[in-house]
């Protein structure tokens, strides 16, 4: 190599070999030198060119690569020259023969695909050649038990051969090779040819081709408008970001289609052309014909190679003032596929004294999304007063409650029970002791005044849910499954960490959460997931196996099944993540043992994957999910025809097919006639523990199936069940007799339901006092949980929604409210106060020429003391015009119960002419009306100057001016402040004319008014209008 110089290098697996600036070539290493034998050189040896030995003779290389034992060199003639390895026909010399130095690559007509052409790049694999040709083919040749050489096929070639290159679209030619790490694959990149391409946004956001999920974030849905009248209407815009113009070739260009069609109706059609890099617009009017949900699909005919037609769903709400009343508690307002809350009000009317516990369905969603947007009047969370007989009953809206997406109103007053072992904090009370029986979950700090809504035991800690959409969480934190950024235990409930640049719960509102053996998982209300915790087996789904302590995103972007899709329920295993999107689809990640992703492979993904829907293959095919629940290495699945399939371990006959052989597929849970208990059963809830399943029927009676060592079929037996069997309910043996269960859940091998009458069940192992029945004996059938700890009317009305490798339980208990205040603002002419609606009109005074005082009442209608919390003694505060203020404030802060009052004075005393308004303020500690608030206003007229001359007035004059209401005055006095006593004393007169001055300015007034001269004759008369003014009189 002295004097040379190296443009380019390429390494085998043994030796190496160099290309210098003159094109001649020098190799080093082992064997596959070209040097006319096998021999090793550890110096770089110049490749032969010799004559009648190697066919680089004449030759000037341009290009040099090698493979694991081979080497392929490009000359500036285009030929090409091959020397090494040769046992797959990687030289492409039409042989399996090593070659020690340098042969041509076969050319041969009717042999080789290289026949005719010029080569202008080159690559290799590992034991496999590639070519590119001037002409933009590509050739290669050698091993292809990969497909490697992309011939459609899997067989070796020992000359060149044509790669395939029907994936190619119209006009689009391979540019370059890609020569990556040595392997058994081929890549090249592919120039594209000049396309259009069509691109439609909604509010600036773009719609997906094909999309079925309309969203008010691109305007797909339209919100709500009133039936028969109302309308809204949204622009869309269509973009071509490619080069070539963009033809929308349907008639109509945008058409509607669908189930409500007619209620959409295209106003604006776009431009026909759209150049290379241009856009235009649509606009869409929705006019719904009859009230509830409204879809239908829009459809755009184009020239766009794989979009034609573009479309997207549309939709939008029938929208009206729902009026929900209810007499018993089981009435359904309004049951709709496809509501959109947003643009309607919902007035709640109580006829009844609910029970303790009482839900009220407002809105029973039959669709498979969430509720779109939510009533004007009612937000998530918000705390609803309700009052019967005089009494009060608070509720708060939650708009993911039911079947995870109705909206009900749920009894406000809850605390959280847990029972079981404690080790680490998970029962969340304080301590680390075992409970026999369930105790109360500290409420003294980031739950004190929560509405819990949903909690959930993973295997050695607890989450919970509360209506403002926060998640505590308690109990063992060594890998960060309490999501609060450290590996602490916590025996008290912890926030799960939401702050910004770290969580990504940041400005979520989580809705549901679900709970592995050391992992979490989060559903927002948007439909995306976090998760925390660990990630051995990458059972976060971010792509990665990296332990988090604070919540990441779930991966829903590029190759991820969630890509697109919304998420509506999730569920949790052992080890893996479950996933039920909008749509259908069943997302799963996480460990993959015995099939349990559902894939149809055994392989974990870090990414979420498709659960199998395959027909011939799933039993999914043709099915709807409605539900998930996740097991110890199984999962189930709840259909929408009330059937079950399952899928995963099946050791222990928990797949319920009656079998004991594990499925990497959904399979059916059996049902027939004769051999399992769910014939002739609808399914409505699932649940999936270590290695037994729980099903419960629409008759309020559950099955069992799956391993039953600790009797945890409830069967009175402890023989495991390869298919459904009943749970025993035989009275005097089991808790269960007479009940209607109303929810299931199953733990690592026990068992738990919750009764239509509040009364919780269990049944299995009890080692660690999962039965909650105070004491640690296993029970083969349903015993009572116990309820003794209840304060007085409490009642259990929810328990953890799964807890499949669990060894505590949790419980939501309702209760009776608590005294609780209620403000009421009134005043003798406007009457009863809405807080924040009502306006109280102060009427029209002029400037210095009166105040008007008006007295208002706090009244405290509930039944404990209303704090007035403003800073004392200022308890009402004004913002607005300084022309009020408050002059008397309440003489207290505090107002006893019982219908005791309060009050206070804002006078209204402006300074200047024309409107004025101010906001009240009134601070207490009423839950749902604090601050009381409510908007005031007053009216000063512009004065009347004398030099305005009313009729009859001379300007420039002077004249006396006597006021007359009840009788007149005599004109011959002089005395200025006699008139101005005169004026005081009168009843209709205006308080403020007992301080006039030397100027007089007009305030409205019911008086007659005579203006005379010093002779007694009247110079102007004005009845029912204003006084006038003189300035300057003397």
């Amino acid at each position: 190599m002295t004097g040379k110089t190296v443009v380019a290098v390429s390494a085998g697996n043994a030796h190496s070999v160099a290309l210098c600036s003159d094109g001649t070539l020098v190799a080093w290493g082992s064997y596959y030198l070209g040097i006319n034998s096998t021999g090793s050189s550890g110096v770089p040896v110049a490749v032969n060119t010799d004559s009648g030995v190697s066919a680089l003779f004449g030759k000037t290389v341009v290009q040099i690569v090698a493979g694991s034992g081979h080497n392929l060199a490009l000359c500036s003639d285009g030929t090409l020259v091959a020397w090494g390895e040769n046992g797959n026909g990687q030289i492409g010399d039409n042989a399996t023969t090593l070659r020690s130095a340098p042969v041509a690559v076969n050319t041969d007509v009717g042999v080789s695909a290289l026949n005719g052409k010029t080569v202008v790049d080159i690559a290799v694999g590992s034991s496999h050649s590639l070519a590119l040709c001037s002409d933009g083919a590509v050739v290669a040749w050698g091993y292809n038990n990969n497909s490697q050489l992309g011939d459609g096929g899997t067989t070796q070639s020992l000359v060149p051969v044509a790669v395939d290159s029907s994936a190619l679209g119209v006009g689009d030619r391979f540019l370059a090779l890609s020569q990556g790490p040595v392997g058994n694959h081929s890549s090249a990149v592919v120039a594209l040819a000049a396309v259009r391409e069509i691109r439609i946004t909604g509010n600036g956001a773009e719609i997906l081709d094909g999309s079925t999920i309309a969203s008010l974030g691109d305007h797909t849905d339209f919100g709500g408008a009133a039936p028969g009248g109302g309308s809204v209407v949204r622009t869309f815009t269509i973009e071509n970001p490619e080069s070539l113009d963009l033809h929308l070739i349907g008639t109509p260009r945008v058409a509607v289609s669908g189930p409500n069609a007619g209620d959409f109706t295209v106003t604006t059609q776009p431009d026909a052309t759209v150049i290379g890099g241009g856009a235009t617009t649509f606009q869409v009017t929705f006019s719904p014909g009859a009230v509830g949900g409204r879809s239908a699909i829009l459809s755009i005919a184009n020239d766009d190679s794989d979009e034609n037609p573009s479309t997207f769903a549309i939709q939008g709400s029938g929208s009206v003032a729902l009026a929900a009343s209810y007499t018993t508690g089981t009435e359904v307002p309004m049951t709709t596929s496809g509501p959109t809350a947003t643009g309607s009000t919902v007035n709640f009317t109580l006829n009844y004294a609910p029970p303790v516990g009482t839900q009220l369905t407002v809105v029973n969603h039959t669709g498979a999304g969430f509720l779109g947007g939510a009533f004007d009047n009612l937000a998530q969370g918000q705390t609803v007063s309700l009052s019967y007989g005089g009494n009060n009953y608070s509720f708060v809206a939650n708009y993911f409650g039911g079947t995870g997406n109705d909206l009900v109103l749920v009894w406000k007053t809850t605390r959280v029970f847990a029972w079981g072992t404690s080790s680490n904090g998970r029962l969340g009370y304080g301590g680390t002791y075992q409970y026999l029986y369930p105790v109360a979950v500290d409420s003294s700090g980031l739950l004190a005044g929560k509405t819990v809504l949903s909690v959930v035991a993973g295997a050695n800690h607890s989450l919970a849910v509360s209506s403002d959409g926060t998640v505590t969480a308690w109990g063992y934190n060594g890998i960060g499954q309490l999501g609060n950024g450290t590996n602490s235990n916590s025996n008290v409930p912890a926030a799960v960490n939401t702050d910004p640049g770290v969580s990504a719960l940041n400005g979520k509102s989580v809705v549901s959460v679900a709970a592995g053996s050391l992992h979490s998982l989060a559903l927002c209300s948007d439909g995306t997931v976090a998760a925390w915790g660990w990630n051995g087996q990458g059972n976060l789904g971010d792509g990665t196996t990296t332990q988090r302590l604070t919540p990441v995103a779930v991966n829903a972007a590029g190759s991820s099944v969630l890509h697109g899709r919304s998420v509506v329920a999730i569920s949790v295993g052992q080890y893996h993540s479950l996933a039920l999107c909008s749509d259908g689809t069943v997302a799963a990640w996480g460990g993959n043992s015995y099939g349990k992703l559902g894939d149809g492979t055994g392989v974990q993904q870090a990414t979420p994957v498709a659960v199998s829907t395959a027909s011939g293959v799933s039993a999914l095919a043709g099915k709807t999910v409605i539900a998930l629940a996740g097991g110890g290495d199984h999962n189930l699945a709840l259909c929408s025809d009330g059937t079950v399939v399952a899928w995963g371990r099946n050791t222990n006959g928990q797949l319920g097919d009656n079998s004991s052989t594990s499925s990497n597929v959904p399979v059916a849970v059996n049902a027939d006639s004769g051999v399992s208990a769910l014939f002739g059963k609808t399914v409505v809830g699932i649940a999936a523990g270590q290695n037994h399943s729980l099903a419960l029927c629409s008759d309020g009676t559950v099955v069992a199936w799956g391993i039953n060592s600790e009797g945890q079929l409830g069967d009175n037996s402890t023989t495991q069940s390869l298919v459904p069997i009943a749970v025993n309910t035989t009275s005097g043996v089991s808790a269960l007799f007479g009940k209607t269960v109303v929810k299931v859940l199953a733990g690592s091998a026990h068992s738990v339901a919750l009764c239509s009458d509040g009364t919780p069940v269990a049944w299995g192992r009890n080692s660690s006092a999962q039965l909650g029945n105070n004491s640690t004996t296993q029970s083969l059938v349903p015993v009572g949980v116990n309820t003794i700890p209840f304060a007085a009317s409490e009642r259990a009305v929810a328990i953890s929604t799964e807890s499949c490798v669990n060894d505590h339980n949790l419980m939501i208990v309702a209760g009776p409210p608590p005294p609780e205040p209620e403000i009421a603002v009134s005043e003798t002419s406007a009457g009863d106060l809405t807080s924040g609606v009502s306006s109280v009109d102060f009427g029209s005074t002029a400037v210095t020429g009166g105040t008007v005082p008006l007295t208002f009442t706090i009244t405290n209608s509930g039944t404990a003391t209303l704090s007035l919390t403003g800073t004392a003694p200022n308890y009402v505060t004004l913002t607005g015009s300084s022309a009020f203020s408050v002059t008397t404030q309440p003489a207290s802060g505090t107002v006893p119960s019982g219908g005791n009052t309060r009050t206070f004075v804002i006078t209204f005393d402006p300074a200047t002419e024309g409107l004025h308004t101010a906001t009240v303020s009134l601070a207490n500690d009423d839950s749902d009306e604090n601050p009381f608030t409510f908007d005031i206003r007053g009216t000063t007229p512009a004065s009347v100057p004398f030099e305005s001359a009313p009729p009859g007035l001379a300007v420039g004059s002077v004249y006396r001016l006597i006021f007359v209401t009840t009788g007149a005055r005599d004109a011959t006095s002089t005395d200025i402040n006699v008139y101005n006593a005169f004026v005081t004393d009168q009843a209709n007169a205006a308080p403020a004319l007992a301080a006039l001055g030397t100027t007089w300015k007009a305030i409205a007034s019911t008086a007659t008014v005579y203006a005379r001269d010093n002779t007694g004759t009247n110079r102007a008369v004005s009845t029912g209008g204003p006084f006038y003014g003189i300035n300057g009189l003397r």
